[in-house]
């Protein structure tokens, strides 16, 4: 990244619904790919100061067609890719972190944007009780369907209510290659996380679990 002076972005139509003073924590996001990568660009559009992403991928072809990446990302680090589209997009600069989440110390609110069910399970060790997360987002998806969970890791409440909704990889349903992913749902869930966020940071509430297929239009 350079020094360059930032683009300033006029966020005005936006005030009435969100100020980036509002934004009180640092946000963490886990995972660069189909959920992270709109995740990360829409809190650099809103404002977000203290912005932080972790992945180790670099974008190949086959993650532009619903992931946040162009053609002269192809071949980069993922998270190198997504802090240049921030500065561009958002006006900011973001932490980019080249490396796999493996228990290092968090705070403020951590969004879970990974493709396996273990690798949820070594993102919820690292953070389960963990007095320093306010809030702890986990997005899944399976081609049309999304999943959002929202929970407060330090509470005992939350943590024994999200423990029922972990379940080891081997017992994922699999999906067809050509099933698991599509534009509108990855923006889709990225799009309400960030809603999420912006609840929490204006009335401390968020809903536990929200759920929906886009192929039907309806609530699950």
């Amino acid at each position: 990244m350079t020094n360059r002076p930032l683009v300033t972005v006029n966020r005005s139509r936006q005030l009435d619904i969100f100020r980036p003073d509002q934004a009180t924590s640092p946000v963490t996001v886990i995972g660069a790919g189909g959920i992270g990568s709109p995740t990360v660009i829409q809190l650099a559009q809103m404002g977000v100061p203290d912005l932080t992403v972790l992945d180790d991928d670099v974008v190949e072809e086959h993650n532009r067609s619903s992931q946040h990446y162009r053609l002269e990302d192809l071949g980069k680090p993922k998270v190198i890719a997504l802090a240049e589209q921030a500065e561009s997009y958002g006006g900011c600069r973001i932490t980019a972190r080249r490396e796999r989440y493996i228990g290092q110390p968090l705070a403020g609110l951590v969004v879970s944007a990974v493709d396996s069910m273990d690798s949820r399970q070594a993102i919820w060790e690292g953070l389960r009780f963990n007095p320093d997360v306010e809030l702890y987002i986990d997005g899944r998806m399976s081609g049309l369907v999304y999943h959002v969970l929202a929970v407060r890791p330090h509470d005992p409440d939350d943590v024994a209510w999200y423990e029922t909704r972990l379940f080891p990889q081997s017992e994922a349903t699999p999906e067809r290659c050509t099933a698991r992913a599509i534009v509108f749902n990855t923006y889709g869930i990225s799009s309400l996380i960030c809603a999420l966020i912006r609840s929490w940071w204006l009335d401390g509430s968020v809903p536990k679990e929200r759920r929906g297929d886009f192929g039907s239009l309806t609530f699950l």
